[in-house]
């Protein structure tokens, strides 16, 4: 036994003896750990059964030991892809969701769970459209129609948060194919400030038409004024004139 312990990997070492003397007293020997040949480490599955006399002392035992290696080799690899793909989505600075044919989100990235306020258990039992609510559900739920029967489709709405909180996004959903059904990936970007400035400009160009408005009402009316002075001036120059070409007559 102490020779079979020397083949087995130092970080492994520990667990295969627990694993080994819970066999001893009857339990299944089956586990996966790492073993050095030759400077080499190699990964094993092992599988035996003991024969243990009434007395709990071991008798004998048959088993098989398996190289996984490669298989091991390739389950680290998609590891390795799945927490890089995992750290690319989270890296982004928008809201990101990928949704089944029934639009179950499927995977999201931390930015979807900050603006909407919902755990990843929450946000695992929920579709595109419960983000939303009233028309802008609606809204949602057109759009996303729309890109499983033509490919793509964007729109604005306001999406209501965990809290009640509105927050005005853009989306574009794209539809992609996956095992030979349809999925949307669906992307957004918070908005809120642009549209706060869109109603301040809205606000201040209302204003400023109404300043215009209210200046030339009173330029017309000024304008009228200086008329009727000018008409009147015109008026009382042209007496005058006839006034004066007008011979005096003494009065008798």
């Amino acid at each position: 036994y102490e020779s079979f312990l020397s083949y087995i990997h130092p970080d492994d070492k520990e667990l295969v003896n627990e694993v080994w003397q819970a066999a001893m007293q009857g339990s299944q020997y089956d586990i996966e750990h790492r073993i050095i040949v030759n400077g080499q480490v190699k990964w094993v599955h092992e599988r035996a059964e003991m024969e243990i006399d009434a007395h709990g002392n071991f008798l004998s035992g048959v088993g098989t030991t398996q190289d996984i290696s490669e298989r091991k080799k390739a389950e680290l690899a998609l590891r390795h892809e799945q927490q890089l793909s995992a750290d690319i989505i989270n890296s982004l600075p928008v809201l990101f969701g990928f949704l089944d044919a029934n639009g179950y989100c499927q995977r999201w990235n931390q930015h979807l769970k900050e603006i909407t306020g919902y755990n990843d258990s929450e946000v695992a039992s929920m579709r595109g459209q419960d983000f939303f609510r009233g028309e802008d559900q609606q809204c949602i739920i057109r759009a996303m129609e729309k890109v499983h029967r033509d490919g793509h489709a964007s729109t604005e709405a306001k999406l209501t948060t965990r809290q009640g909180k509105s927050v005005s996004m853009y989306l574009s959903g794209t539809r992609v194919m996956l095992d030979g059904q349809p999925h949307l990936l669906a992307v957004g970007i918070d908005i809120t400030e642009r549209k706060m400035a869109e109603a301040e400009l809205d606000q201040y160009r209302h204003h400023l038409e109404t300043l215009v408005e209210s200046r030339t009402a009173e330029l017309a009316a000024a304008t009228q004024a200086a008329e009727s002075a000018s008409r009147a001036k015109t008026s009382f120059l042209a007496n005058m004139s006839h006034e004066l070409r007008t011979p005096l007559h003494g009065v008798t």
